[in-house]
């Protein structure tokens, strides 16, 4: 595993998602303090997803607002999913998760168990206009997310089949959804509150 996380560090060592995220809104995405740039570093999420009970197999992960691709890249290196998947709105962070993706494929792919039967993607949308309810497990970052955000995001979220996992940074889900842990994990900006929700 470690030698698999050095060598995706090494992906991301020209790559700053906080730039793109700046450059795709100079581009003309409106300003939007939902759409606030943050990340989570490889070793806090791979801890994160190795204290969740994935006792099912063929798991499904989910990023909402994958920026560059990092969680779905980690998610992929656990080796506890057969689908990690990222919907990004800014077309600059999703262009970069793409180029990543390809370097991915090329150098650490191999390295995986039952690689041939792997499956990643990243798709540029909204991720409250996207259907996600095909995932098990769902990251969302919505430390910035507005009121109206959160509450349309719950709507989303509660179309997850029973059992589904969401894990969500500084703001906690409600019912249907119970929080089952919650701990400080250090982030791209400092350090956070990370719950896991689990849906009733």
């Amino acid at each position: 595993m470690l030698n698999k996380l050095d060598t995706l560090e090494k992906l991301y060592n020209d790559i700053d998602g906080y730039n793109l995220s700046a450059l795709s809104r100079i581009k003309g995405v409106p300003t939007n303090k939902d759409l606030t740039y943050g990340e989570i570093g490889f070793a806090s999420f791979l801890d994160i997803i190795n204290q969740l009970d994935l006792s099912k197999q063929h798991q499904t992960f989910c990023d909402l607002g994958s920026g560059t691709g990092k969680a779905v890249l980690a998610a992929a290196i656990s080796e506890k999913f057969d689908y990690s998947y990222g919907i990004e709105l800014l077309p600059d962070l999703y262009k970069a998760s793409q180029a990543i993706l390809r370097q991915f494929n090329k150098d650490i792919l191999c390295q995986l168990k039952d690689s041939e039967k792997l499956k990643i993607d990243f798709f540029q949308a909204d991720f409250l206009q996207y259907d996600f309810s095909n995932a098990d497990v769902v990251l969302v970052q919505c430390t910035c997310m507005s009121d109206q955000t959160m509450g349309d995001l719950q709507e989303k979220l509660n179309k997850l089949k029973p059992g589904s996992i969401v894990i969500t940074v500084t703001q906690v889900l409600k019912a249907p959804f119970t929080s089952i842990s919650s701990n400080k994990y250090k982030m791209g900006w400092g350090e956070a509150t990370v719950y896991i929700n689990k849906k009733t």
